[in-house]
């Protein structure tokens, strides 16, 4: 966890806008995110608003201007005596109450610090209480004596003190590695199987494999090669001295009393894990209770790590009207844009150029998840967007494709459906289908029938997505989203769940097996409204392909489940509009009535073509009439048409071709 995501949980606390369950909640969700702030959860789980949370950041911002404040006052009255001079008076003396001097401080060599120790430091060092003034002005009289302040978290000890070591071809390897781990690139585990590895390869160095494993690049190592020469530059006097305890011993402003490397270890040590936040609740209680005004800001957004190289062809192929961005090793980066593929460069990208682009989006866990299964499906989100993500080996390497997902849920008007398409959510019980073939626009059908639904009720929607592609904030209704193998191990499990989490709204990302089916159904039959897609070419097709999901035996009691719980299947198709200006889409929409009910119970979907076609007056729409339309009003070329038609004969005989 990211100390400042610490922090932000503590000010919440103290400002009374969480309880501490909620916080520990937060942060156990973030081990399974932890590319997510503390804050982003607590707007994505309706805890806090984004006014609240800019509240907070604002507090943690003023603590940390504080805290220099307070260390820049405290460098001032701090009294300097000669590091030799106070050893020789040390030694002479041999006495524990004399008054604690403090070792010159040596040249100053900056470090890189990671977030535990900037957490240690924010909270450790800063003491402020309600008695003390907000702004005091120079004291008259003498400088006051220094003020102990809180030791520094640092690295294990072991890891600066030298000792002995079992030879490696690395001989600094060991302590690149901890940087390595504590940096949060690789777990322990995966980093004794790299030194193992490298036992295996003579003349091989741990950073080499770190590269080449796709676990860090090759700037990343740079900055961790540079931390490890700062750190043994500075550690060269850590030393056993008899002196009286003192603070900061990284700093070397004075060292605990010992005898020997083995106690100071231990002193150090014990100094070290005290947790700071204890010392944060004397702190809270004098910050000012002011609210701030919500406004977008990006210090609020994601704090993933966003490999500048993939977000530059992610950004190039956005910027050129793409809606995909595909990435293979071995061969050319393309783009797909109205339907169609061009290349986002002319030279190939091989597999080890290819590989650690790709890895540097993934978290452990993910990396983890595509070594067993080959294969993951993410969102991944960076400062160019967010992106529905698949990747995934192949013979050549590693690859890689991303479709784009708009900030903001669409609108029915933004996608070219009919306004009276919101009906079919105008219900509270039953299952509405959207249906179409891949990359037909079913995700983004679906976010507006939910944006719909946010927007006009007083409601509960969950919904169970693989992976969450659009962002739905709670609006009138609480909106609480789950990832599939993040959040919640299966669809079926996530649908099992939410019987007893007091939803009204379940939308399903895709019915994709029968226990998925099975549940939605049931779910369908005791009150729920549930919405969920299914890749059929049309509604038909829908129905007899749910039906046909469970055994023979079971088909006529399915039947009659859906002959009562089916309210409307959306069928859709994307094709490109003939002046090349982007897709045009063409629908079917099938409203169940009584006589639609009926050919279900009874098997005769044959017959639902005549269905549709009489229930134009009841807003109804047939597939290829709906083609016929878009080619006589010359948005399709008839072609185009023919292609996507249910039955291509009976669309050649529709007016308006040519």
């Amino acid at each position: 966890m990211n100390a400042n995501d610490h922090v932000f949980g503590e000010i919440a606390i103290a400002l009374s806008l969480l309880s501490r369950a909620d916080v520990e909640r937060a942060m156990r969700m973030q081990k399974r995110r932890p590319n997510t702030t503390i804050g982003q959860l607590c707007k994505q789980l309706g805890l806090l608003t984004e006014s609240q949370v800019e509240h907070v950041l604002g507090e943690q911002r003023r603590i940390l201007e504080r805290r220099r404040s307070a260390r820049a006052k405290r460098r001032h009255a701090r009294p300097v005596v000669a590091k030799r001079s106070f050893e020789r008076d040390a030694r002479e003396l041999g006495r524990l109450d004399q008054p604690k001097p403090v070792v010159e401080r040596p040249p100053a060599v900056e470090r890189r610090r990671e977030p535990r120790m900037l957490a240690d430091e924010l909270l450790g060092d800063l003491r402020v209480t309600e008695s003390a003034p907000r702004h005091a002005g120079p004291a008259a009289g003498p400088a006051p004596a220094p003020t102990p302040s809180k030791a520094k978290t640092i690295p294990p000890i072991d890891s600066l003190v030298s000792r002995p070591s079992t030879p490696t071809n690395d001989r600094h390897g060991d302590l690149l590695g901890r940087l390595a781990v504590d940096s949060g690139m690789l777990t322990m585990d995966q980093l004794g199987v790299l030194t193992r590895q490298q036992g295996r390869m003579v003349g091989k160095l741990i950073g080499e494999l770190l590269v080449e494993k796709g676990y860090a690049t090759q700037e990343q190592i740079d900055e961790l090669l540079d931390t490890q020469r700062q750190l043994r530059s500075r550690t060269e006097e850590l030393r056993a001295i008899k002196v009286t305890e003192g603070r900061d011993p990284v700093d070397l402003d004075g060292l605990p009393l010992t005898t020997d490397a083995s106690s100071m270890t231990a002193a150090i040590q014990a100094e070290t894990n005290r947790r700071p936040a204890a010392d944060l609740s004397a702190t809270l209680p004098v910050l000012d209770q002011r609210v701030a005004e919500a406004e977008d800001s990006p210090k609020v957004a994601t704090h993933r790590r966003t490999p500048t190289d993939l977000d530059g062809w992610l950004k190039s192929a956005i910027e050129g009207g793409a809606s995909d961005v595909l990435l293979h090793a071995g061969a050319q980066p393309r783009l797909r844009r109205l339907g169609e593929l061009a290349n986002l460069a002319n030279e190939p990208l091989p597999d080890d150029v290819c590989r650690p682009l790709l890895l540097a989006a993934l978290d452990d866990a993910q990396r983890a998840q595509l070594g067993e299964a080959g294969e993951l499906d993410l969102a991944y989100a960076s400062d160019v967007g967010r992106f529905r993500a698949n990747i995934y080996e192949d013979q050549r390497g590693l690859c890689g494709v991303f479709h784009y997902i708009p900030a903001e849920p669409p609108t029915l008007h933004d996608l070219d459906l009919p306004g009276d398409l919101a009906k079919v959510v105008n219900v509270h019980q039953g299952l509405v289908l959207i249906t179409g073939p891949a990359g037909c626009g079913k995700t983004s059908t679906l976010a507006a029938l939910i944006n719909i639904l946010n927007e006009e009720r007083a409601e509960h929607i969950l919904t169970a997505e693989d992976p969450v592609e659009y962002l739905h904030r709670s609006k009138s209704c609480l909106v609480n989203q789950r990832q599939v193998h993040r959040d919640t191990a299966s669809f079926g499990q996530a649908l099992r769940a939410a019987l007893r989490e007091d939803p009204d709204v379940i939308c399903i990302g895709e019915l994709r097996d029968l226990e998925t089916i099975a549940l939605a159904l049931s779910a369908a039959e005791t009150g729920h409204l549930v919405l969920a897609t299914m890749h059929n070419a049309s509604a038909i097709r829908a129905i007899n392909s749910l039906v046909g999901a469970y055994p023979p035996e079971q088909q006529p009691q399915v039947r009659t489940m859906l002959s009562e719980s089916l309210r409307a299947v959306i069928a859709q198709r994307l094709l490109p509009r003939r002046d090349g200006t982007g897709m045009a889409l063409a629908l079917e929409l099938l409203l169940v009535n009584r006589a639609v009910s009926n050919l279900i119970r009874e098997n005769r979907t044959f017959q639902l073509g005549s269905v549709l076609q009489m229930g134009k007056g009841e807003g109804m729409r047939m597939l290829d009439h709906s083609l016929a339309a878009l080619v006589e009003s010359d948005v399709i070329s008839v072609e185009v048409a023919r292609a996507a038609a249910d039955n291509p004969e009976r669309f050649a005989a529709q007016p308006g071709e040519r």
